[in-house]
């Protein structure tokens, strides 16, 4: 996809903050917003997982098991708490 093409996405469909370092230099994230979101997402501890744990297929299943059960079977539950079970199950297997 273009340079064009992903800052349209990222403002559209996409929702959000730009992943591309490049897509985040376009003047379209310049503004306020786009620039405290920057320094939120720097300072955040959160990091993306894919390649970061050994058993990456069973991670997917447990993390995608849990989300369905919070979509489909009880949307009431404490996401964290979901979250955190399917964690400590990974966990438990190494």
């Amino acid at each position: 996809m273009s340079p064009e093409q992903n800052v349209t996405w990222v403002l559209t469909a996409g929702g959000g903050y730009p992943a591309l370092l490049t897509t985040r230099e376009m003047e379209a994230f310049q503004t306020p917003f786009y620039q405290q979101a920057g320094k939120v997402l720097s300072a955040s501890a959160c990091r993306p997982w894919a390649g970061s744990l050994e058993r990456s297929q069973e991670a997917q299943k447990l993390i995608m098991g849990a989300v369905y059960k919070l979509i489909k079977e009880d949307p009431a539950a404490d996401i964290a708490t979901m979250l955190q079970a399917a964690q400590d199950e990974y966990n438990a297997g190494n």
